[in-house]
């Protein structure tokens, strides 16, 4: 089993997103010797927008006029059997590196309109390639609603009908800032283990447990706001002041 787990961060290995991504991948190697992972730090690559040519439709099929590292970064995400995309929240929605990245993606398909195969009474594309694929969201935040990833979740979860053959879901963490903070390194760890767990049950049942993900969902901790609120003006304030990277 190949899985490729796309970090859209641009703090890469210094972000919460990177953490979750990395404590995932752990998970889902304890639950499988023969399992292959990679994560992908996309601001690491070198993407060019994509340019709406459609010369990967007409007149080099399957293949962009840009010669990036995009090309190899999409040979891997053809052939893997789950797809992460691991996206700190930004304005409500994806970094705009992800967004690249999944515009990029445009040569699987094909031009031409069809009955969606999955999704009664709606139209696709076809795939050049017709590897069965599972998709999963990884997505922290620094508000402590959950609801704050109402938009990021729809489109993900519309991305994946379209384009996917199952979607796992989500692990969505809010209140993640504190990762970033030593006070929060041990509550942090303690969600990290939360995290590897659902790594394992992906790969041992193909899905999260109900009950794991009621507690995924709870994000770092649960405190009043007003307390939440002071903690975040006291982090704001020592990174004006340098303390913070």
């Amino acid at each position: 089993m190949k899985v490729i787990l796309l970090n859209g961060s641009p703090r890469m290995k210094k972000s919460s997103t990177y953490a979750m991504l990395s404590a995932l991948e752990e998970g889902m190697k304890e639950a499988a010797k023969n399992i292959e992972t990679d994560i992908i730090h996309l601001y690491n690559k070198n993407i060019h927008n994509c340019c709406g040519c459609y010369s990967c439709w007409t007149k080099t099929p399957g293949k962009c006029i840009y010669e990036d590292d995009m090309v190899e970064i999409l040979t891997s995400f053809t052939k893997a059997d789950i797809v992460v995309f691991g996206i700190f929240l930004y304005h409500y929605t994806m970094s705009g590196i992800m967004k690249t990245f999944i515009d990029r993606t445009l040569p699987i398909n094909e031009p031409w309109l069809i009955s969606h195969p999955n999704l009664t009474g709606r139209t696709g594309h076809p795939l050049r390639n017709n590897k069965k694929q599972q998709m999963l969201l990884v997505s922290p935040c620094g508000f402590p609603e959950l609801e704050s990833f109402d938009s990021l979740v729809h489109t993900f979860r519309h991305y994946a009908d379209m384009a996917f053959d199952h979607y796992i879901g989500e692990i969505l963490c809010t209140s993640a800032e504190m990762f970033s903070r030593s006070e929060g390194k041990e509550i942090g760890a303690v969600y990290l283990k939360k995290v590897n767990k659902a790594g394992r049950e992906i790969i041992e049942k193909g899905v999260i447990s109900h009950e794991l993900q009621k507690e995924l969902n709870k994000g770092l901790f649960d405190i009043e706001k007003e307390t939440f609120y002071q903690l975040s003006e006291s982090y704001w304030k020592m990174r004006m002041e340098g303390e913070y990277e």
